[in-house]
Protein backbone atom coordinates (compact mmCIF):
# COMPACT_ATOMS: atom_id res chain seq x y z
CA UNK A 1 0.00 0.00 0.00
CA UNK A 2 1.57 3.35 -1.08
CA UNK A 3 1.81 6.01 1.20
CA UNK A 4 -1.16 8.18 0.02
CA UNK A 5 -3.29 5.12 0.35
CA UNK A 6 -2.40 4.54 3.92
CA UNK A 7 -3.36 8.74 4.81
CA UNK A 8 -7.00 7.97 2.76
CA UNK A 9 -6.71 4.41 5.46
CA UNK A 10 -6.26 6.37 8.54
CA UNK A 11 -7.96 9.02 7.55
CA UNK A 12 -11.54 6.76 7.38
CA UNK A 13 -10.51 4.49 10.77
CA UNK A 14 -9.94 7.58 12.50
CA UNK A 15 -13.19 8.34 11.36
CA UNK A 16 -14.62 5.00 12.72
CA UNK A 17 -13.01 5.54 15.66
CA UNK A 18 -14.29 9.11 16.52
CA UNK A 19 -17.83 7.82 15.51
CA UNK A 20 -17.40 4.46 17.86
CA UNK A 21 -15.97 6.72 20.80
CA UNK A 22 -18.78 8.53 21.61
CA UNK A 23 -18.62 10.18 25.13
CA UNK A 24 -15.86 8.34 26.16
CA UNK A 25 -12.26 10.67 26.95
CA UNK A 26 -9.96 7.89 28.65
CA UNK A 27 -8.93 6.21 25.31
CA UNK A 28 -6.26 7.65 23.26
CA UNK A 29 -7.75 10.58 20.94
CA UNK A 30 -7.94 10.61 17.57
CA UNK A 31 -4.52 12.58 17.41
CA UNK A 32 -2.84 9.90 19.09
CA UNK A 33 -3.95 7.58 16.72
CA UNK A 34 -2.84 9.79 13.64
CA UNK A 35 1.13 10.01 15.71
CA UNK A 36 1.26 6.52 15.81
CA UNK A 37 3.57 4.69 13.59
CA UNK A 38 0.68 3.23 10.83
CA UNK A 39 0.81 -0.49 11.51
CA UNK A 40 0.92 0.10 15.06
CA UNK A 41 -2.48 2.02 14.22
CA UNK A 42 -4.15 -0.02 12.55
CA UNK A 43 -3.66 -2.77 15.10
CA UNK A 44 -4.67 -0.83 17.91
CA UNK A 45 -8.34 0.19 15.70
CA UNK A 46 -8.79 -3.33 15.18
CA UNK A 47 -8.22 -4.49 18.73
CA UNK A 48 -10.66 -1.60 19.36
CA UNK A 49 -13.21 -3.81 16.90
CA UNK A 50 -13.94 -0.74 15.21
CA UNK A 51 -13.89 -1.98 12.17
CA UNK A 52 -16.30 -4.32 13.40
CA UNK A 53 -18.34 -6.23 10.30
CA UNK A 54 -16.23 -4.19 7.54
CA UNK A 55 -13.42 -6.20 6.71
CA UNK A 56 -10.36 -4.30 6.77
CA UNK A 57 -8.55 -6.12 3.44
CA UNK A 58 -11.67 -4.50 1.14
CA UNK A 59 -11.15 -1.10 2.85
CA UNK A 60 -7.40 -1.28 2.13
CA UNK A 61 -7.93 -1.87 -1.44
CA UNK A 62 -10.81 0.67 -2.10
CA UNK A 63 -8.30 2.97 -0.48
CA UNK A 64 -5.60 2.16 -2.73
CA UNK A 65 -8.02 2.86 -5.90
CA UNK A 66 -8.76 6.02 -4.23
CA UNK A 67 -5.45 7.01 -4.13
CA UNK A 68 -4.07 6.29 -7.75
CA UNK A 69 -7.47 7.96 -8.68
CA UNK A 70 -6.72 11.12 -6.85
CA UNK A 71 -3.33 10.79 -8.03
CA UNK A 72 -3.58 10.31 -11.57
CA UNK A 73 -6.23 12.92 -11.78
CA UNK A 74 -3.77 15.51 -9.89
CA UNK A 75 -1.04 14.77 -12.77
CA UNK A 76 -3.37 15.62 -15.61
CA UNK A 77 -4.62 18.56 -13.82
CA UNK A 78 -0.54 18.98 -13.23
CA UNK A 79 -0.63 19.30 -17.28
CA UNK A 80 -3.16 20.83 -17.70
CA UNK A 81 -2.14 23.76 -15.58
CA UNK A 82 1.45 23.66 -17.02
CA UNK A 83 -0.44 24.17 -20.72
CA UNK A 84 -2.18 27.27 -19.90
CA UNK A 85 0.94 28.97 -17.90
CA UNK A 86 3.08 28.16 -21.59
CA UNK A 87 -0.42 29.50 -23.17
CA UNK A 88 -0.60 32.65 -21.04
CA UNK A 89 3.33 33.50 -21.18
CA UNK A 90 3.19 33.20 -25.47
CA UNK A 91 -0.02 35.55 -25.30
CA UNK A 92 1.88 37.83 -22.71
CA UNK A 93 4.48 37.83 -25.76
CA UNK A 94 7.34 36.33 -23.49
CA UNK A 95 7.43 33.18 -25.73
CA UNK A 96 8.18 29.68 -24.49
CA UNK A 97 11.58 29.91 -24.17
CA UNK A 98 10.84 32.23 -21.68
CA UNK A 99 8.42 30.48 -19.45
CA UNK A 100 11.70 26.87 -20.17
CA UNK A 101 13.75 29.46 -18.69
CA UNK A 102 12.15 29.09 -15.39
CA UNK A 103 13.30 26.36 -12.83
CA UNK A 104 11.37 23.67 -12.28
CA UNK A 105 10.54 24.81 -8.77
CA UNK A 106 9.64 28.28 -10.66
CA UNK A 107 7.40 26.71 -12.46
CA UNK A 108 5.79 24.23 -9.85
CA UNK A 109 5.29 27.39 -7.51
CA UNK A 110 3.73 28.81 -10.23
CA UNK A 111 0.48 26.77 -10.80
CA UNK A 112 0.30 25.97 -6.77
CA UNK A 113 2.12 22.45 -6.95
CA UNK A 114 5.92 23.38 -5.53
CA UNK A 115 7.79 22.28 -2.65
CA UNK A 116 7.02 26.44 -1.74
CA UNK A 117 3.26 26.60 -2.35
CA UNK A 118 1.62 23.01 -2.97
CA UNK A 119 -1.79 24.66 -2.52
CA UNK A 120 -2.85 22.67 -5.15
CA UNK A 121 -1.64 19.14 -3.73
CA UNK A 122 -2.71 20.37 -0.32
CA UNK A 123 -6.23 20.79 -1.76
CA UNK A 124 -6.48 17.32 -2.99
CA UNK A 125 -5.30 15.97 -0.18
CA UNK A 126 -7.23 17.67 2.42
CA UNK A 127 -10.47 16.52 0.74
CA UNK A 128 -9.60 13.35 0.05
CA UNK A 129 -8.70 12.79 3.60
CA UNK A 130 -11.49 14.88 4.77
CA UNK A 131 -13.92 12.94 2.61
CA UNK A 132 -12.46 9.66 4.32
CA UNK A 133 -12.97 10.61 8.24
CA UNK A 134 -16.72 11.65 7.25
CA UNK A 135 -16.99 8.17 5.63
CA UNK A 136 -15.60 6.59 8.63
CA UNK A 137 -18.18 8.30 10.93
CA UNK A 138 -20.74 7.39 8.43
CA UNK A 139 -19.53 3.39 8.51
CA UNK A 140 -19.53 3.90 12.45
CA UNK A 141 -22.90 5.77 12.94
CA UNK A 142 -24.75 2.76 10.33
CA UNK A 143 -23.53 0.13 13.25
CA UNK A 144 -24.63 1.91 16.54
CA UNK A 145 -27.71 4.29 14.97
CA UNK A 146 -28.15 7.75 17.23
CA UNK A 147 -31.01 9.85 17.30
CA UNK A 148 -29.92 12.31 15.54
CA UNK A 149 -26.83 14.62 14.26
CA UNK A 150 -25.90 17.15 14.54
CA UNK A 151 -23.14 19.67 11.75
CA UNK A 152 -20.04 20.72 13.33
CA UNK A 153 -18.98 24.05 11.60
CA UNK A 154 -15.67 25.83 12.20
CA UNK A 155 -16.59 29.21 11.93
CA UNK A 156 -13.66 31.61 10.80
CA UNK A 157 -12.30 33.93 8.20
CA UNK A 158 -11.60 30.54 5.85
CA UNK A 159 -15.17 29.42 6.35
CA UNK A 160 -17.06 29.20 2.77
CA UNK A 161 -20.52 30.53 2.14
CA UNK A 162 -21.73 26.88 1.76
CA UNK A 163 -20.49 25.97 5.37
CA UNK A 164 -21.56 29.74 7.53
CA UNK A 165 -25.23 29.02 6.61
CA UNK A 166 -24.90 26.68 9.01
CA UNK A 167 -22.59 28.66 11.76
CA UNK A 168 -24.04 30.48 14.71
CA UNK A 169 -26.43 28.19 15.45
CA UNK A 170 -27.12 24.05 16.12
CA UNK A 171 -28.01 22.09 12.94
CA UNK A 172 -29.60 19.30 14.00
CA UNK A 173 -32.05 17.08 12.99
CA UNK A 174 -33.03 13.21 12.91
CA UNK A 175 -31.01 10.59 11.70
CA UNK A 176 -32.66 9.17 9.36
CA UNK A 177 -33.72 12.39 7.97
CA UNK A 178 -33.39 12.49 3.94
CA UNK A 179 -31.24 15.97 4.14
CA UNK A 180 -28.19 13.77 5.21
CA UNK A 181 -28.51 11.67 2.05
CA UNK A 182 -27.24 15.07 -0.19
CA UNK A 183 -25.88 16.74 2.42
CA UNK A 184 -23.03 14.48 3.83
CA UNK A 185 -19.53 16.36 4.59
CA UNK A 186 -17.21 17.38 3.19
CA UNK A 187 -19.42 20.33 1.28
CA UNK A 188 -16.39 21.63 -1.17
CA UNK A 189 -12.94 21.06 -1.84
CA UNK A 190 -10.96 22.11 1.72
CA UNK A 191 -14.01 21.96 3.54
CA UNK A 192 -13.63 21.22 7.48
CA UNK A 193 -17.18 20.46 8.76
CA UNK A 194 -18.38 17.34 9.92
CA UNK A 195 -20.91 15.64 11.57
CA UNK A 196 -21.65 14.35 15.32
CA UNK A 197 -24.11 12.13 16.73
CA UNK A 198 -26.23 12.24 19.41
CA UNK A 199 -27.24 9.50 21.38
CA UNK A 200 -28.45 11.30 24.79
CA UNK A 201 -32.23 12.27 24.33
CA UNK A 202 -31.82 14.89 26.56
CA UNK A 203 -29.96 16.95 23.69
CA UNK A 204 -32.82 16.69 21.05
CA UNK A 205 -33.60 20.15 20.77
CA UNK A 206 -37.45 20.90 21.53
CA UNK A 207 -37.29 21.53 17.14
CA UNK A 208 -35.92 20.49 14.50
CA UNK A 209 -33.51 22.52 12.34
CA UNK A 210 -35.30 23.73 9.12
CA UNK A 211 -33.60 22.51 6.03
CA UNK A 212 -35.79 23.95 3.32
CA UNK A 213 -33.65 27.17 2.29
CA UNK A 214 -30.04 25.27 2.71
CA UNK A 215 -28.09 25.64 -0.27
CA UNK A 216 -26.40 22.30 -1.90
CA UNK A 217 -23.27 21.56 -1.69
CA UNK A 218 -20.86 21.86 -4.42
CA UNK A 219 -21.03 19.58 -7.93
CA UNK A 220 -19.67 16.65 -6.82
CA UNK A 221 -20.08 16.86 -2.98
CA UNK A 222 -22.52 15.83 -0.60
CA UNK A 223 -23.83 12.75 -1.37
CA UNK A 224 -24.29 10.48 1.40
CA UNK A 225 -20.89 8.15 0.88
CA UNK A 226 -22.38 4.56 2.24
CA UNK A 227 -25.09 5.04 -0.49
CA UNK A 228 -24.40 1.76 -2.72
CA UNK A 229 -21.02 2.16 -1.35
CA UNK A 230 -20.03 5.03 -3.38
CA UNK A 231 -17.03 6.42 -1.11
CA UNK A 232 -14.32 4.82 -2.71
CA UNK A 233 -15.70 5.93 -6.51
CA UNK A 234 -15.10 8.31 -8.81
CA UNK A 235 -16.57 12.11 -8.10
CA UNK A 236 -18.62 12.87 -11.08
CA UNK A 237 -15.75 15.67 -11.49
CA UNK A 238 -12.92 12.91 -11.44
CA UNK A 239 -14.76 11.03 -14.03
CA UNK A 240 -15.13 14.54 -16.41
CA UNK A 241 -11.22 15.42 -15.99
CA UNK A 242 -10.04 11.46 -16.20
CA UNK A 243 -11.80 11.11 -19.70
CA UNK A 244 -10.20 14.89 -20.59
CA UNK A 245 -7.60 13.87 -20.33
CA UNK A 246 -7.72 10.38 -21.95
CA UNK A 247 -6.97 8.52 -18.07
CA UNK A 248 -10.30 6.54 -17.48
CA UNK A 249 -9.59 3.42 -18.82
CA UNK A 250 -6.73 3.67 -16.86
CA UNK A 251 -8.16 4.16 -13.88
CA UNK A 252 -11.26 1.47 -14.88
CA UNK A 253 -8.31 -0.79 -15.38
CA UNK A 254 -7.08 -0.06 -11.99
CA UNK A 255 -9.97 -0.83 -10.36
CA UNK A 256 -10.21 -4.09 -11.63
CA UNK A 257 -6.58 -4.91 -10.86
CA UNK A 258 -7.10 -3.71 -7.17
CA UNK A 259 -10.55 -4.42 -6.08
CA UNK A 260 -11.39 -7.18 -8.48
CA UNK A 261 -14.62 -6.88 -10.76
CA UNK A 262 -16.82 -5.41 -7.98
CA UNK A 263 -20.66 -5.91 -7.95
CA UNK A 264 -22.67 -3.96 -5.58
CA UNK A 265 -26.41 -4.99 -3.90
CA UNK A 266 -28.51 -2.17 -3.19
CA UNK A 267 -30.42 -2.70 0.10
CA UNK A 268 -34.09 -1.82 -0.69
CA UNK A 269 -35.27 -2.83 2.71
CA UNK A 270 -37.97 -0.79 3.40
CA UNK A 271 -37.66 1.82 6.21
CA UNK A 272 -40.71 3.21 6.76
CA UNK A 273 -42.99 0.19 8.29
CA UNK A 274 -42.77 -1.05 11.15
CA UNK A 275 -39.26 -2.77 10.45
CA UNK A 276 -40.67 -6.02 9.76
CA UNK A 277 -42.31 -6.59 6.26
CA UNK A 278 -39.95 -6.03 4.21
CA UNK A 279 -37.26 -8.23 5.98
CA UNK A 280 -39.61 -11.27 6.27
CA UNK A 281 -41.51 -11.14 2.68
CA UNK A 282 -37.73 -11.00 1.02
CA UNK A 283 -36.87 -14.55 3.36
CA UNK A 284 -39.58 -15.96 1.42
CA UNK A 285 -40.89 -17.74 -1.97
CA UNK A 286 -42.77 -15.03 -4.02
CA UNK A 287 -45.66 -17.33 -3.75
CA UNK A 288 -45.53 -17.66 -0.39
CA UNK A 289 -44.75 -13.63 0.18
CA UNK A 290 -47.97 -12.75 -1.89
CA UNK A 291 -50.04 -15.03 0.70
CA UNK A 292 -48.70 -13.35 3.19
CA UNK A 293 -49.05 -9.66 2.10
CA UNK A 294 -52.74 -10.28 1.38
CA UNK A 295 -53.24 -12.30 4.34
CA UNK A 296 -52.12 -9.48 6.45
CA UNK A 297 -53.57 -6.94 4.30
CA UNK A 298 -56.76 -8.39 5.08
CA UNK A 299 -56.22 -8.56 8.69
CA UNK A 300 -55.38 -5.23 8.83
CA UNK A 301 -59.09 -3.95 7.02
CA UNK A 302 -60.89 -5.93 9.23
CA UNK A 303 -59.15 -4.23 12.28
CA UNK A 304 -59.66 -1.04 10.50
CA UNK A 305 -63.73 -1.36 10.17
CA UNK A 306 -64.22 -3.14 13.42
CA UNK A 307 -64.47 -1.84 16.98
CA UNK A 308 -61.70 -4.62 17.94
CA UNK A 309 -63.67 -4.95 21.77
CA UNK A 310 -63.02 -8.86 21.57
CA UNK A 311 -59.54 -8.23 20.42
CA UNK A 312 -58.67 -6.22 23.05
CA UNK A 313 -60.19 -7.93 26.17
CA UNK A 314 -58.67 -10.56 25.44
CA UNK A 315 -54.90 -9.26 24.29
CA UNK A 316 -55.56 -7.30 27.80
CA UNK A 317 -56.31 -10.64 29.58
CA UNK A 318 -53.64 -13.04 28.73
CA UNK A 319 -50.76 -10.42 28.71
CA UNK A 320 -52.07 -9.01 31.99
CA UNK A 321 -52.14 -5.38 30.85
CA UNK A 322 -54.21 -2.62 31.51
CA UNK A 323 -56.99 -2.68 28.97
CA UNK A 324 -56.01 0.70 28.18
CA UNK A 325 -53.14 0.61 27.29
CA UNK A 326 -53.71 -2.30 24.87
CA UNK A 327 -56.41 -0.02 23.13
CA UNK A 328 -53.83 2.21 22.39
CA UNK A 329 -51.32 -0.38 21.20
CA UNK A 330 -54.40 -1.38 18.75
CA UNK A 331 -55.17 2.00 17.56
CA UNK A 332 -51.49 2.73 17.03
CA UNK A 333 -51.02 -0.61 14.83
CA UNK A 334 -54.39 -0.27 13.03
CA UNK A 335 -55.77 3.11 13.21
CA UNK A 336 -53.94 6.59 13.60
CA UNK A 337 -51.66 8.03 11.10
CA UNK A 338 -48.03 8.99 11.63
CA UNK A 339 -45.67 11.13 10.73
CA UNK A 340 -42.71 9.83 8.54
CA UNK A 341 -39.46 11.18 8.22
CA UNK A 342 -40.08 11.61 4.26
CA UNK A 343 -42.94 13.93 4.86
CA UNK A 344 -45.53 11.35 4.67
CA UNK A 345 -48.47 11.18 7.25
CA UNK A 346 -50.19 7.73 6.40
CA UNK A 347 -50.67 4.26 8.44
CA UNK A 348 -48.51 1.37 9.32
CA UNK A 349 -47.95 -0.59 6.34
CA UNK A 350 -50.05 -4.60 6.94
CA UNK A 351 -46.85 -6.72 8.55
CA UNK A 352 -47.47 -9.63 8.82
CA UNK A 353 -45.35 -10.86 11.98
CA UNK A 354 -47.70 -8.42 13.98
CA UNK A 355 -50.69 -10.43 12.63
CA UNK A 356 -49.40 -13.73 13.72
CA UNK A 357 -47.70 -12.34 17.44
CA UNK A 358 -51.69 -10.45 17.89
CA UNK A 359 -53.60 -14.00 16.89
CA UNK A 360 -51.27 -15.47 19.02
CA UNK A 361 -51.88 -13.18 22.17
CA UNK A 362 -55.56 -13.44 21.76
CA UNK A 363 -55.84 -17.20 22.13
CA UNK A 364 -53.30 -17.37 24.99
CA UNK A 365 -50.92 -19.18 23.02
CA UNK A 366 -48.39 -16.40 22.70
CA UNK A 367 -44.72 -16.25 23.60
CA UNK A 368 -42.50 -13.50 25.33
CA UNK A 369 -41.40 -11.94 22.45
CA UNK A 370 -44.96 -11.23 21.95
CA UNK A 371 -45.44 -9.48 24.92
CA UNK A 372 -41.68 -7.63 23.91
CA UNK A 373 -44.09 -6.44 20.53
CA UNK A 374 -46.86 -4.49 22.83
CA UNK A 375 -44.32 -3.13 25.32
CA UNK A 376 -42.82 -2.10 21.76
CA UNK A 377 -45.79 -0.24 20.90
CA UNK A 378 -46.87 1.41 23.49
CA UNK A 379 -43.26 2.81 24.27
CA UNK A 380 -43.07 4.13 20.33
CA UNK A 381 -46.49 5.58 20.68
CA UNK A 382 -45.77 7.30 24.08
CA UNK A 383 -42.19 8.69 22.55
CA UNK A 384 -44.61 9.86 19.11
CA UNK A 385 -46.41 12.18 21.28
CA UNK A 386 -43.88 14.20 22.81
CA UNK A 387 -42.97 16.46 19.77
CA UNK A 388 -39.08 15.97 20.45
CA UNK A 389 -39.54 12.65 18.95
CA UNK A 390 -43.18 12.80 16.80
CA UNK A 391 -41.53 11.14 14.10
CA UNK A 392 -41.87 7.45 13.94
CA UNK A 393 -38.37 6.85 12.63
CA UNK A 394 -36.94 8.35 16.04
CA UNK A 395 -39.92 7.65 17.82
CA UNK A 396 -39.12 3.85 17.14
CA UNK A 397 -35.59 3.74 17.54
CA UNK A 398 -36.18 5.39 21.22
CA UNK A 399 -38.66 2.35 21.72
CA UNK A 400 -35.71 -0.21 20.54
CA UNK A 401 -33.29 0.92 22.63
CA UNK A 402 -35.64 -1.43 25.72
CA UNK A 403 -37.95 -3.39 23.67
CA UNK A 404 -36.42 -4.42 20.03
CA UNK A 405 -39.05 -6.53 19.39
CA UNK A 406 -37.57 -6.63 15.50
CA UNK A 407 -34.50 -8.40 16.74
CA UNK A 408 -36.29 -11.13 18.24
CA UNK A 409 -39.33 -11.54 15.99
CA UNK A 410 -40.75 -14.83 14.03
CA UNK A 411 -43.13 -16.13 11.88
Amino acid sequence: MGEAAKLFTRSLMMGLDSAVRKAEFDEPTAEDIENMPYHEAVEYLKKRDVIKKVDYDSLSDKMRFRAFTASRIADGDLLKKLNAEMIASVNDGKGLSDFLSLTKTDILDKIGMGAGSGWYYETVWRTNTQTAFNVGRAMGFAEDKPLALELVIIDDSRTSDICRQYAGKRFILPYDHPFWQTHWPPFHFNCRTTVRAIYDESEIPESWSNPKDIKDANNGFGAYPLSNDSWWEELSSQVARAKEYGLQGEIINAKNVIIGNMTEVENKESTTDTGARSKVLNELTTDDALKLQAESERYYEECRSSNNVELISKIAKNARMDYGDVEKIIKHIFIDEHRFMDGRVERFSPDYRIVKALERLKTGEHTDTDIILLKHELSELTYMRNKKYNVYEVAHRMANKKYNWQEVSEL
